[in-house]
């Protein structure tokens, strides 16, 4: 999957990062041993509290219609919910046979729906494609490991896309010095 040379990118339009004023706002919460999802509705305070049970360390990312819930250390799961019905649209794993937990952090969606998870845990950007058959959604992986410290992990945690750019941020936390 990897490009054989490294290609260039250019933004044309400026970014839209600052979300628009909400309506509706998705909450997990957690106790240290479960996790809810609760929706929020900014217009008059109103809480839907439990709505779905979630894992102790998940939380939620909104992009076009699709609520995303990141299931993270040690669950290394995704959920992509319609965000007016909270039904399941897809359930994707992101476990990795090399790692104890990739512990994805983020997500990010570019403007074509495919989807861009970095790794705690990991060495790389995980790549994927929801119009793929399940089982089939992880088309790729970006390697980052030239871009961490001295113990191989760049500790890579957050992503936004601007059109088909994507920005990813590399903790660079030495581990073999207490982070």
């Amino acid at each position: 999957y990897c490009a054989s040379t490294t290609p260039t990118f250019s933004v044309d339009t400026a970014c839209q990062i600052e979300p628009a004023e909400p309506t509706r706002i998705a909450l997990t919460t957690a106790d240290n041993s479960t996790g809810s999802l609760n929706i929020i509705t900014t217009a008059d305070a109103t809480i839907r509290t439990d709505l779905r049970a979630e894992t102790k360390d998940s939380v939620p990312f909104y992009v076009d219609g699709l609520l995303y819930i990141l299931s993270r250390f040690g669950f290394d799961r995704l959920d992509v919910l319609d965000a007016t019905s909270l039904a399941l649209q897809h359930q994707i794993s992101l476990k990795d046979t090399c790692v104890t937990s990739t512990n994805p952090q983020s997500v990010a969606v570019r403007d074509d729906g495919v989807l861009f998870v970095p790794t705690y845990e990991d060495t790389g950007l995980q790549i994927i494609d929801l119009t793929k058959a399940p089982g089939q959604n992880l088309v790729g992986r970006v390697p980052m490991q030239k871009y961490a410290d001295a113990d191989g992990i760049p500790e890579l945690s957050l992503t936004i896309t601007c059109g088909h750019v994507v920005f990813v941020s590399a903790q660079r936390l030495d581990r073999n010095n207490g982070f």
